[in-house]
């Protein structure tokens, strides 16, 4: 069996290592890998390409529109980009391609807990039969069993990565909140996250408020922007995420006017 990664950036080297035991072909241009024949010739075809983010804070799915427009018909294409909402069901009804879904979280570093599969503890799949099943088949081999599967619409897959990724901004947001009113009354911010995580309902996670302030990288922000533009785009604007993305801008101000301030 063969399967080709398309963009072998964070998430495609992370996805690649699942299953070095296949024949494997890395499509790459920009990097030098691979040809168009790694798209056609090929039994998968996962996608873990860039979708950058638009001034419009719209999500760009070029580069994954026109992986799935050069690969096979017969090929079964895995999408792990995030995507904008709606593009999966479009780009099936345009192409036929049989295309899933399949948010993915191992994050950018290699340090993150879901880049080991030993901590994964479940899958998503947004499409439809046969390639869903078929998706499902060799992922389950990848990662062993133990893990809980779900398959659903594609729509309801891309907002749950949207939804993910949104929560974690707004913890940010919310803990570098904290964070500026601890400073003003003297409290040991550290102290108080301690204290809040003695609660079991509260998840250790993104609480860290770090010298960079706010969230940045390349998921959280372009997300956010993302799914806030889509909302407002179909009439049912998020505020609170709009207010996430104001408190995150004077976070990353105020991170960046500190650090130039200690080095100067």
């Amino acid at each position: 069996m063969k399967i080709t990664i398309a963009g072998y950036g964070s998430v495609g080297s992370y996805v690649a290592g699942l299953f070095n035991d296949h024949e494997l072909a890395i499509y790459d241009p920009p990097l030098g890998f691979g040809t168009i024949d790694d798209l056609s010739d090929t039994d998968f075809v996962i996608v873990c390409v860039p979708t950058a983010q638009l001034p419009s804070g719209d999500c760009d799915t070029s580069i994954v529109e026109e992986v799935v427009g050069l690969s096979d018909p017969r090929v079964a294409i895995v999408c792990h980009s995030t995507i904008a909402i709606g593009t999966t069901e479009r780009i099936i009804a345009e192409t036929g391609k049989r295309l899933v879904f399949m948010p993915e979280y191992a994050g950018e570093s290699d340090d993150h807990p879901l880049r080991d599969p030993a901590n994964r503890r479940f899958l998503i799949y947004g499409g439809y039969d046969p390639a869903a099943s078929a998706v499902r088949k060799l992922y389950e081999e990848a990662y062993g069993p133990g893990l809980r599967h779900y398959r659903v619409p594609p729509t309801t897959a891309e907002i749950v990565k949207y939804m993910e990724n949104a929560f974690l901004a707004t913890k940010v947001a919310f803990c570098n909140e904290f964070f500026d009113l601890c400073e003003t009354v003297g409290v040991d911010y550290e102290w108080v996250r301690l204290l809040w995580l003695q609660d079991d309902r509260i998840n250790p996670s993104h609480t860290v408020v770090t010298a960079e302030r706010g969230y940045g990288g390349q998921c959280l922000p372009k997300d956010t922007a993302a799914v806030s533009a889509t909302a407002r785009a179909l009439g049912s604007p998020m505020a609170i995420l709009e207010a996430v993305q104001e408190a995150n801008t004077r976070h990353r101000a105020r991170g960046e006017a500190e650090t130039n301030l200690l080095e100067a």
